[in-house]
């Protein structure tokens, strides 16, 4: 238990460990923000829509994640053409630039 302690204490010193954990909580605040737009706005504006189609079903969800892109710019290049291809336009029209919004402000 002491050993254990001590590798934490040291770990909250160390400049590397401290900007990654940061990062991690960046990250984990953004795909909880993202998972709320789609569970209490998208999927009740678009109650008939297939899952596999929302604009941020799992695989998308985690993609804008991992690239964070903040613009329409960023959506057509950093997303791959077969994950927004399949996507239902009707949501791309009414949510993109709100998710855009969202991951802009988590990198400010």
């Amino acid at each position: 238990m002491r050993l254990l302690a001590r590798i934490e204490e040291i770990l909250k010193k160390d400049p590397t460990y401290i900007q990654e954990k940061s990062r991690t909580q960046r990250l984990d605040s953004l795909r909880k923000k993202l998972i709320d737009l789609r569970e209490f706005e998208i999927k009740p504006a678009f109650p008939d829509s297939a899952p596999e189609h929302g604009l941020l079903r799992k695989s998308l969800l985690d993609e804008f994640v991992e690239t964070r892109p903040k613009s329409r710019e960023d959506w057509f290049r950093r997303i791959p053409q077969h994950l927004r291809s399949s996507v239902d336009s009707k949501q791309v029209a009414k949510y993109l630039d709100r998710v855009l919004e969202i991951i802009a402000a988590s990198e400010a």
